[in-house]
């Protein structure tokens, strides 16, 4: 998968919400990519903090 900076910004925001637990950061957007494939990378991270945030009732 490729990285724009302004992806990586937003991949490195997710490492933050997570705690800086990389590995969930991982399986989070492999998963996404499994159950959503044919999007470009930065939509994939922006679905997973999406999700996130929206489970854990952040604003």
């Amino acid at each position: 998968m490729r990285l724009n900076a302004a992806t990586t910004s937003k991949l490195n925001e997710l490492v933050v919400l997570l705690n800086g637990d990389k590995q969930a950061v991982k399986r989070l957007v492999l998963a996404a990519m499994s159950r959503y494939p044919h999007h470009p990378a930065a939509w994939y991270v922006e679905k997973v903090m999406s999700d996130l945030t929206r489970d854990r009732g952040v604003r």
